[in-house]
């Protein structure tokens, strides 16, 4: 079911998950992608659902290979972080219906929801990383 609703990316997303959910039950997977990454081979999409259904959600994430320095005043920075414990999510993430629903509102309760949080909304403290991700990092 695709659907290109909303003045961004989020509120098109939000406004297909309503579609989705007037047809599907709150238990029911979600994969969530957008056109920035449309060539997302079936390994990928297969992988993310059998981690899906193994843990009850799922990212693609590869590990990175920049250096990233933490850096609180935005001039400078006297510490990097260990690449070896970073991963960077792509996309599909995969998530059931209710989770994202639940995460969308919770973070409007909060007041969360400015363009940069969104997408931070939806995250699980307990990230599960499809097999992809983990065959990609030996």
């Amino acid at each position: 079911m695709g659907h290109s609703w909303g003045g961004t990316g989020q509120e098109s997303i939000l406004l297909g998950l309503k579609e989705i959910a007037r047809h599907s039950s709150p238990d029911d997977a979600v994969i969530i992608h957008d056109g920035i990454r449309p060539m997302v081979s079936a390994e990928v999409i297969s992988d993310g659902l059998a981690t899906y259904r193994e843990r009850g959600c799922s990212v693609e994430a590869i590990p990175c290979v920049e250096a990233i320095f933490r850096c609180a005043d935005g001039v400078s920075s006297t510490e990097s972080l260990p690449r070896e414990e970073l991963w960077r999510t792509r996309a599909p993430p995969i998530w059931p219906l209710g989770r994202l629903l639940w995460a969308r509102d919770e973070a409007a309760r909060r007041g969360k929801l400015t363009r940069r949080r969104r997408a931070r909304s939806c995250r699980s403290s307990d990230r599960r990383f499809s097999s992809c991700a983990a065959r990609r990092r030996t």
